[in-house]
């Protein structure tokens, strides 16, 4: 079973469901004893099946939303994954304190369901960083 994510009902719902079918279908190839994925489980595999990434933009849309617009928390969240998911480095590499820090990963965690300290979900919000540097809207 895939779980998808809530959606309007307007012009573009047809495209989130086909997205959505085809995020399951990579499910069932590369994830079979897995009964219950979501898109943080699919994107790495999607990412690999679609080296064109030509529905690289859908996934950041799904996945960052409106908090791709927030530089500063964005730069924290990678920069905490690049100082391997250690807060004490990397609130000294953003010269904040570390409770700010913790503050912030909560705050992207509560936009985005990914939370950063589990290692699935660091690597698609890293991935899924990466592409937005590539593929900015």
């Amino acid at each position: 079973m895939f779980t998808g994510r809530f959606h309007p009902v307007d012009q573009d719902l047809r495209h989130h469901w086909t997205q959505e079918k085809k995020c399951f279908e990579v499910a069932q190839v590369h994830l079979p004893d897995i009964k219950v994925t979501d898109l943080a489980d699919i994107i790495p595999y999607s990412l690999i099946n679609d080296p064109s990434f030509k529905n690289a933009n859908w996934f950041i849309n799904e996945i960052l939303g409106k908090t791709k617009q927030d530089t500063e928390l964005i730069k924290t969240v990678k920069t905490y994954i690049e100082c391997n998911s250690n807060a004490t480095y990397a609130a000294k590499q953003l010269y904040i304190h570390r409770n700010s820090l913790q503050y912030r990963i909560d705050k992207f965690s509560e936009r985005t369901g990914l939370d950063i300290r589990n290692f699935r979900h660091a690597l698609t919000a890293y991935l899924i960083l990466i592409l937005n540097d590539q593929f900015p809207m």
